[in-house]
């Protein structure tokens, strides 16, 4: 079985001959011993706490009457990793009363949120338990239904049933029962805020249910507030915003977003309406750029935005006459006098389809979510004949970029060594070499349904692995490929809207968030290798690389690297896309030798590679191209053989080693 001896024996890194993979956990002690803390595969971290999923099954044997079980750690609907429990018997155990007995033995952490009673337990042919054979278990209250008693119970019930994806929540229903965890109690915190309520996460985590919860709940007016008017003046120059001052654009008034709405049936002024409320309500879109500053003007002051109306009906190629007319308005904007919103509304026969643009300063990813929920929220109520009414505002972006600033000033000794350290690095990490000059241009790359689907559901399983690390590992490696260097240097971005010094509400203020981070990468032609240094070089940035923006100087890689995640589809089956045009002037080059920016649409992922320098050019991006997506697809299929295996590995931390993978000792001497 040359497969197994290939995985089980590895070359020893620090001689001659191989080492053995024996599978068990370990702690490297102080004093040199090495402490046995049981299987890799039984032993995995949710919440960020280690849990043991041999000892959860082990309570539940203890059960009375219960035969058999398995427990396993997977994603729940909502994205976040959970505990699921499966058990038989040969009477009917109520999961209510399972959960209660494991409670009085496990901590809270410990209990699964799912649960479900089967015939039997599936197993592979080597007698493994099948994990793809589990049932899925559909979360849902199963206690008896009690009605909330106040308005505040009921916000609280209301927030459950949103977050945790259950029709019907009671007072008495369990929070963690339903699925909940930290990261969804800070989603509902955020709902709550809407509702007029204040809570921490301590609050929904030590209460568990809607009816103790309640008893912590506090007015919006007892916490942070922030001014529901008008909001205007001068931003601080945010890091963000100073590299778009420092890339000189050619065309800096042609560097938008956009996005395309389906208005069927709603007619020109109610529109119109709705972008009036949007833009009084989210100050920021009223900003002007002058003398390389931001500043929002007052509503008195500002044009608010530009609207045109086109009747495209009788057009013959109506998706060409949408989008010729969009990048036509795109690069119509001014920045010195604004606005920096555009609005176009087309007649198209059988569809109404309005054009939403709003230059980059102004707006990012995650700004979009909350401008395309408030414009369907003034929508209904405009067309129902209510007065626009949008949720609360958080701090303005303003008083973000004053934070923002002292931030800056007070990073810690720790957080500035780092990232002088990582540019020290970077000059290693350029490409090198110039045999590839040719013209400019670009090239795609995409993967099948099933390549998709495995990089997604089953890396993560074998190594602990996201789907960044995943990518960016097959990026190191097709470089390598490419020009035969060690070393990487790739600058990522992030959305920016990180915890800073100060506490401040950000999750419904629009503009430019976007934070900068470069990380360096070994091209290493070893799967294994590949996967757990990418993974390392990600999880050990601080802050979510909030400090590299003001330590970087002047140098930065080469390689700009944009995952987006899953975008969903790119339109419905009923539904033909319309471009919004050209966001971006062609005559605008970006700092970055190469930009590659990917998503997974329509279930594919994707990437565009595009050269903004002839050393570089065509001949270049259509290699890096085809090693990319060789290089993706290798260490996919190589993570989903050892899913098959049911060798799922823990997301370590630092405390931790499993005996192969020596590339952790140093994290452990530490």
């Amino acid at each position: 079985r040359p497969e197994l001896t290939a995985e089980k024996f590895v070359k020893n890194p620090f001689g001659e001959g191989r080492m053995y993979r024996t599978g068990d956990l370990a702690r490297w002690l102080p004093d040199g011993n090495i402490e046995y803390l049981g299987r890799i595969d039984e032993q995995v971290k949710i919440r960020g706490f280690r849990i043991e999923l041999g000892e959860i099954e082990s309570r539940i044997r203890e059960i009375e009457n219960i035969n058999d079980c398995a427990v396993i750690a997977k994603e729940d609907g909502s994205g976040e990793k959970t505990i699921y429990a499966y058990y038989t018997s040969d009477s009917e155990m109520v999961v209510s009363d399972v959960r209660e007995r494991l409670s009085e033995t496990l901590p809270e952490y410990m209990v699964p949120a799912y649960m479900m009673q089967i015939a039997e337990i599936p197993v592979t042919r080597n007698g493994k338990v099948d994990r793809r054979a589990l049932p899925e278990i559909e979360a849902k209250a199963t206690r008896e239904y009690a009605a909330p008693k106040n308005a505040s119970e009921e916000a609280i019930c209301l927030a459950f049933s949103e977050t945790l994806g259950v029709e019907k929540v009671g007072i008495q229903d369990s929070f963690f029962e339903l699925g909940g965890d930290s990261i969804k109690a800070i989603r509902i915190i955020s709902k709550l805020r809407n509702s007029g309520y204040n809570m921490s996460v301590k609050d929904i985590m030590s209460g568990k249910t809607p009816e103790k919860i309640a008893r912590f709940i506090k007015n919006n007016s007892d916490d942070l507030s922030y001014e529901q008017g008008e909001v205007n003046g001068r931003i601080e120059a945010t890091p963000i915003i100073r590299e778009f001052t420092e890339w000189n654009l050619t065309n800096p008034e042609h560097f938008n977003q956009s996005m395309m709405f389906t208005v069927d049936g709603i007619d020109n002024a109610v529109i119109k309406q709705a972008i009036e409320e949007l833009v009084k309500h989210h100050d920021i879109l009223r900003a002007v750029y002058r003398n390389d500053t931001l500043e929002i003007l007052p509503i008195a002051e500002s044009k608010l935005f530009d609207y045109y109306e086109y009747d495209f009906s009788d057009v013959s190629d109506k998706f060409k006459a949408v989008e010729d007319m969009c990048t036509e308005i795109q690069s119509s904007i001014n920045l010195e006098n604004g606005p920096l919103v555009k609005i176009a509304a087309f007649e198209l026969g059988d569809t109404k389809r309005m054009m939403f643009c709003v230059h980059h300063l102004a707006v990012d990813e995650v700004s979009w979510r909350i401008l395309s929920e408030d414009f369907e929220t003034v929508l209904k109520q405009l067309k129902s004949g209510k007065e626009p009414n949008l949720p609360e505002k958080t701090a303005s972006y303003i008083e973000w970029s004053h934070k923002l600033k002292k931030y800056g000033e007070q990073l810690s000794r720790d957080d500035i060594a780092y990232w002088k350290k990582v540019v020290s690095e970077i000059s290693d990490g350029k490409l090198q070499g110039d045999m590839f000059r040719s013209e400019t241009g670009f090239t795609a790359v995409e993967f099948d349904e099933n390549t998709t689907a495995d990089l997604v559901n089953k890396c993560e399983n074998a190594f602990g692995s996201k789907v960044i690390e995943i990518l960016l590992a097959g990026l190191a490696r097709a470089i390598g490929r490419v020009t035969g260097q060690k070393k990487i240097a790739v600058k990522l971005e992030g959305h920016g809207r990180e915890d800073i010094n100060e506490k401040i509400l950000i999750d419904r203020t629009v503009g430019w968030f976007t934070n900068t981070y470069a990380v360096v990468l070994d091209c290493s032609d070893d799967n294994e290798t590949s996967v757990i240094t990418a993974k390392e070089n990600i999880r050990t940035v601080p802050g979510a690389g909030m400090g590299y923006m003001y330590c970087n100087g002047d140098i930065s890689p080469d390689i700009g690297f944009n995952y987006l995640g899953d975008l969903g589809s790119g339109a419905s089956d009923n539904e033909e896309h319309y471009s919004c045009g050209m966001n971006i002037s062609l005559e605008n080059r970006l700092p970055d030798a190469i930009s590659i920016n990917g998503s997974i649409m329509d279930n594919k992922l994707g990437f565009v590679i595009v050269s903004q320098t002839e050393r570089f050019g065509k001949i270049f991006l259509d290699r890096l191209g085809r090693e990319l997506r060789s290089s993706i697809i290798e260490l996919v299929e190589y993570c989903s053989e050892t899913h098959s295996e049911d060798k799922t590995r823990s997301d370590l931390s630092a405390d931790f080693l499993d005996i192969g993978e020596l590339s952790f000792i140093n994290s452990l001497l530490n």
